[in-house]
């Protein structure tokens, strides 16, 4: 059975996130589809910061996700569900930042995950 709304809140809060980065979190969350079996479907919002902030900083994770990652999508009329950045890119590309490989300002400016998500590499995050 999922995890009801109330514990996920208690659990976010837990983590040391705010009030607001938490209901941020749970109202895209529930938008959600779930099945005839009450499985929910392809994840979520909360799923994808559960499994991003594994090993960083929830802080910084929900940074990300709220300020940069849903302004990309807005800024392309997109929804979570159409988002081309995975877990894997998106914790790579907050571990590059916070090693100083690269700054913040690559991610809003010029991510190539969104112009050719096909493409979207750690590669293709340093040429750009």
């Amino acid at each position: 059975m999922p995890e009801l709304p109330d514990a996920t809140r208690r659990r976010l809060l837990a983590q040391g996130l705010s009030a607001q980065d938490t209901d941020v979190l749970m109202t895209a969350d529930a938008g959600r589809e779930v099945g005839i079996d009450g499985v929910f479907g392809r994840g979520g919002v909360v799923a994808y910061f559960d499994a991003v902030s594994e090993g960083r900083d929830p802080k910084i994770v929900v940074n990300w996700i709220v300020q940069v990652l849903f302004g990309q999508l807005a800024a392309r009329n997109q929804t979570f569900t159409e988002n081309p950045i995975t877990v894997a890119q998106l914790g790579s590309l907050i571990d590059m930042v916070q090693s100083d490989i690269i700054t913040g300002d690559l991610f809003p400016e010029n991510m190539p995950c969104y112009r050719e998500p096909y493409r979207c590499s750690l590669q293709a995050l340093l040429e750009s």
